[in-house]
């Protein structure tokens, strides 16, 4: 072979195979995914991440003493509320009283909760009292069992359910990740509102996927009366057009707030104020003292400033001081999104979840309890997941597993950084596809009014007015 034909054949030939090598394995990996069971696949990963921080969190307990058991999943056992009057204690289990249940159930006892002297400030809508104010009428162990026992059926069972068509033993299989999730721990051990919360919105997410929008939306509008938070749910009624369904949810709220301000009285602006006050000051609170060691996005920040620190932290410093303002753009970019219907419905509840889980400045244990609508659109929808997607998913299922073991001199949960670095990740993948996906669709509907003018150069390619019912001249 002549000299000149080894030279020009040179790079070419070594670049050209591993090339190909390259394309081949890349379609190998998506044809795979696109096969791959992706309910048994999260289920997978959740459980497994689950049972590992489990083991972890023992042995960060039993053999290395960090800390205990109970506050690495959740908080401190002996959870003694604050500002009780001594005879509102029953006798705890052990030393632990199931402190939000028992702080938010005696606060439901009394005429005005938001203004009685010696109680604790609440940051609960009177709904959520009002929901809670028949469990006062049993003795408080008997209240508490029932409690705990409604809270874990109204948080499996729409799960059950969304498997409805698939084995039993299967079924049983896709479920044992939800019980062992350390969101499902926490608010249990907690006795926290937040599971009946999520209960709602489970139940109106079930009724939406199976098209029964009037169901969700009063169930959207129960769950956010409740918790002020879930109405950005509604934003999948408006997704839908279903203008009567939206209104119906925003009624269902409006009237049990209303409900709830005539059986507890006092006047309705009052009790708002009283509200807005009493929010401000858990915040504020909880703001100062738990800054390092919540879920949020926040949080995440202010862990970067300990570590790694440097210019890093310093960027989050600024993030930290423009929170506000960055929570408003991400609350406008969440109405766009959720509202687009050529985004995907997993994207349009995934961006939803993140936003009530991590969106805020503060984020207990039980908080991405939220997460759960995803793992209902997962279950509920096997639909086609590209490589970019499958990675979103698989985060999510990694936020699900406890991480509560401190980290450091500065003693900061691990979770602080983890699951916001998970959030970020699965937000990033779904908006890189989903981005794409919205500049394809607009491409070819621009293409399709530039050939639809070509074919007819005289007639408009908007409807005419006449035909949208506009008089015309």
């Amino acid at each position: 072979m002549p000299l000149t034909q080894k030279n020009s054949a040179g790079p070419s030939s070594l670049a050209r195979p591993l090339l190909d090598l390259a394309i081949r394995q890349r379609e190998r990996i998506i044809q795979g995914i696109s096969l791959t069971n992706h309910r048994h696949a999260f289920a997978a990963c959740a459980l497994i991440s689950s049972i590992v921080g489990i083991i972890m969190i023992y042995v960060a307990s039993a053999y290395l003493e960090i800390d205990s058991m109970g506050q690495m999943f959740s908080y401190r056992p002996d959870d003694i509320p604050g500002g009780l009057w001594p005879e509102m204690y029953p006798p705890p289990l052990g030393v632990h009283y199931f402190g939000d249940f028992l702080d938010t159930l005696r606060h439901s006892q009394v005429e005005s909760p938001y203004a009685t002297p010696g109680l604790s400030p609440t940051g609960y809508p009177l709904f959520s009292l009002l929901v809670l104010a028949p469990f006062g009428l049993p003795p408080y162990r008997v209240a508490l069992v029932l409690y705990l026992t409604i809270t874990a059926l109204v948080l499996l069972i729409p799960v059950w359910r969304s498997l409805r068509e698939r084995p039993i033993a299967e079924r049983l299989i896709l479920l044992s990740p939800i019980v062992v999730c350390a969101p499902f721990l926490s608010v249990l051990d907690r006795g926290n509102i937040q599971g009946l919360v999520v209960g709602f919105a489970l139940f109106g997410l079930l009724a939406y996927l199976r098209d029964d929008r009037t169901t969700a939306g009063v169930l959207f509008g129960l769950s956010a009366a409740m918790k002020i938070y879930p109405v950005v749910l509604i934003l999948l009624l408006v997704r839908q057009r279903d203008w009567r369904s939206v209104g119906l949810s925003v009624a269902t709220g409006a009237t049990a707030t209303t409900a709830s301000f005539i059986v507890y009285g006092g006047q309705p602006i009052d009790n708002l104020r009283l509200l807005w006050d009493s929010i401000h000051l858990v915040r504020s609170d909880a703001t100062e003292t738990l800054l390092f060691a919540n879920h949020s996005f926040k949080a995440g920040l202010a862990a970067l400033t300990v570590w790694p620190g440097g210019w890093l932290g310093r960027v989050a410093s600024w993030g930290i001081s423009h929170y506000e303002a960055t929570f408003v753009l991400c609350l406008i970019a969440l109405v766009l999104l959720v509202t687009n219907r050529a985004v995907p419905l997993l994207s349009a509840v995934t961006y939803i979840a993140m936003f009530v889980s991590f969106g805020t400045g503060i984020s207990f244990a039980y908080q991405p309890l939220s997460l759960l609508l995803i793992v209902v659109v997962i279950y509920t929808m096997q639909e086609t997941q590209n490589p970019v997607r499958f990675i979103a998913m698989l985060a999510v299922a990694g936020m699900l597993a406890p991480k509560g073991i401190p980290m450091g001199s500065d003693a900061i949960p691990l979770y602080s950084w983890v699951d916001p670095a998970l959030g970020l990740i699965t937000v990033s993948c779904l908006l890189i596809d989903d981005l794409r996906t919205l500049a394809t669709a607009r491409r070819e509907r621009l293409l399709g009014f530039a050939e639809r003018s070509k074919r007819h150069p005289n007639k408009s390619t908007f409807e005419p007015a006449r035909s949208r019912g506009v008089r015309t001249n």
